[in-house]
């Protein structure tokens, strides 16, 4: 008994050694456990280079920088970051929204998608691809974007920017052949058309059952669509 008790206790230690050196190694390579999900639909595990901050020079601070996660990221697989002893650049490989169908980012889920910003004017309308956070999944799915913060200013501070686009736009689509659409703002106002073909969403959203505000209201219905009316 007491045998087994000792040999328990230092495969315990073992394991803890081994899983702080681990540790070690990722805060030191910077990355994040993560997966990536190819063409193929098959899923690869391993470790993105750690994002979502920007650093603002004035204030000396970090901030949250969500718009990062949209945009290409550097993986490296399982195997091989656990079994090199010396990691280089080179073996960490860089995946596009064009390159991979999405990745998982910790506990986060981020989608390759064409997506037109219409929520202001300028070169953002013109859709391109682009990695989104999904937020709900089903038939009618609901993801979050974020705008970019300018890359050149003249005598103005970065900073606020930086509050301000890490505020989330709620876009969803219907299927998944179905264009990206906000949610909120003018071209959010014809969501209740896509959920028409549910008579129990329409009549709970009409009789105002559905509470909070509109974006609140508009998320509750889609959740009790994909839950209620999913298969019509």
């Amino acid at each position: 008994m007491k045998k087994v008790l000792f040999t328990t206790m230092l495969l315990f230690g073992l394991l803890s050694v081994l899983y702080g050196q681990m540790e070690e190694k990722m805060r030191k390579e910077k990355v994040v456990s993560g997966t990536i999900i190819n063409k193929n639909g098959e899923e690869v595990e391993g470790y993105i280079k750690a994002t979502g901050e920007a650093y603002g020079m004035e204030t000396k601070q970090y901030y949250p920088a969500p718009w990062e996660y949209q945009d290409d990221i550097k993986f490296i697989p399982k195997d091989v970051f656990e079994n090199t002893e010396k990691l280089k650049g080179k073996m960490y490989k860089k995946y596009g929204p064009k390159d991979i169908r999405g990745y998982r980012y910790e506990d986060m889920y981020f989608e390759a998608v064409k997506y037109a910003d219409m929520s202001s004017v300028g070169l953002n309308m013109f859709a391109k691809w682009m990695f989104l956070r999904k937020v709900i999944d089903g038939k009618m799915e609901v993801f979050y974007h974020y705008e970019n913060p300018p890359k050149v200013l003249v005598n103005e501070s970065v900073e606020p920017y930086y509050i301000q686009c890490a505020e989330e736009h709620v876009v969803y689509r219907k299927g998944k052949d179905g264009k990206l659409k906000l949610i909120s703002g003018v071209a959010g106002l014809n969501i209740q058309k896509d959920w028409e073909d549910c008579p129990l969403v329409k009549e709970k959203y009409d009789q105002k059952e559905y509470t909070g505000g509109k974006m609140e209201a508009c998320l509750k219905a889609i959740q009790d669509y994909n839950e209620n009316c999913n298969g019509i």
